[in-house]
């Protein structure tokens, strides 16, 4: 059974030059399974030049005493 932790969904509409960062700081401690899903839904009109760039950042460290 999974603890779900899901955030708000935003919604945003610009013009002109733009840039939308979002950052997620998520710090986890003693979890057997962990799952991570992102889902991006990005609906682009009329724009010259997109990128999208997708940084993913891991930190993976263990502790066991014997």
């Amino acid at each position: 059974m999974y603890n779900n932790l899901q955030t708000e969904r935003k919604h945003v509409q610009i013009a002109d030059d733009a840039k939308i960062e979002l950052v997620f700081d998520v710090h986890i401690e003693q979890v057997t399974i962990l799952q991570i899903e992102l889902v991006t839904v990005v609906q682009i009109e009329q724009v010259a030049s997109v990128q999208i760039d997708l940084i993913y950042f891991q930190h993976y460290s263990s502790t066991s005493l014997v």
